[in-house]
This record gives C-alpha cells, structure tokens and sequence, in this order.
C-alpha cells in the first residue's frame, strides 16, 4: 500500500513540476495524450522510489544522493526508451541545471514536510 502512495505523490510531484515549467515559460515537450502518459508513468516510477527516503537503513546524505541517482537513471532511462530528446548533443545543459534545480526544490520540500512531521510527533510526545 505505501508503495502505491509513493507512486501517486510521485505522479501529483511530477505533473506539477510539468505544470509550473510550462508557468516558467520552459516547454519540457509538447504535451500530447502520449506523453502524459509517459509523464504519469515515469512520475510514478520516481515516486516508487522514495522508499529510499523513508529507510532507516540509509543515513540522510545516503538517502538523498540514492534518490536522486535512481532518479537520474529514470529520466534518462524515459528518455531513451520515449525518445524525448532532452539528451541529444548539446541538451546536457538544458536537462542538467533544470534536473539540479528541480531536485534541490523537491528536496527542500520532503525536507520541510519531514520536519513539520517531527515537530508533530515531538509535540504528541511531550503530551504524554
């Protein structure tokens, strides 16, 4: 079940990210039945990946940095296999800096969000 929640906050996350670039004026691609498709599946395979984010296995810097790997691999790996054309000759610079960006903002995000969530707990826990 948490798997499936992961995969959907993955999609909600990756079609606002499309969302806000198309705000930003930064067209990722032309939006098409087809590639919604391809945002929603490579959003929801992300978002299965966050159970790195959420181990106790991995410390804080482990986890981030496996996440963004994996990440990285996926957006590679969607682009080759859905011919995106955001890795073709010189577009390094044009996926590499909006990639950093964008991560640096979801991951200021989940942080927040996981601080809110300690305050919540420490909080519940002082009660008692």
């Amino acid at each position: 079940m948490q798997m499936i929640k992961n995969m959907l906050q993955g999609v909600l996350v990756g079609c606002a990210i499309y969302v806000v670039s198309l705000a930003c004026h930064w067209q990722l691609f032309t939006l098409s039945p087809q590639r919604a498709l391809e945002l929603i599946l490579t959003s929801a395979v992300i978002g299965a990946f966050s159970w790195l984010l959420q181990t106790d296995r991995l410390s804080f810097v482990q986890s981030m940095v496996s996440h963004m790997l994996a990440t990285l691999l996926c957006l590679v790996g969607a682009n080759f296999v859905f011919g995106w054309d955001w890795l073709s000759s010189f577009a390094w610079l044009n996926f590499g800096l909006p990639f950093i960006i964008i991560y640096l903002l979801v991951w200021l995000a989940w942080w927040l969000q996981a601080q809110i969530t300690v305050r919540q707990i420490n909080a519940k826990l002082r009660q008692h």
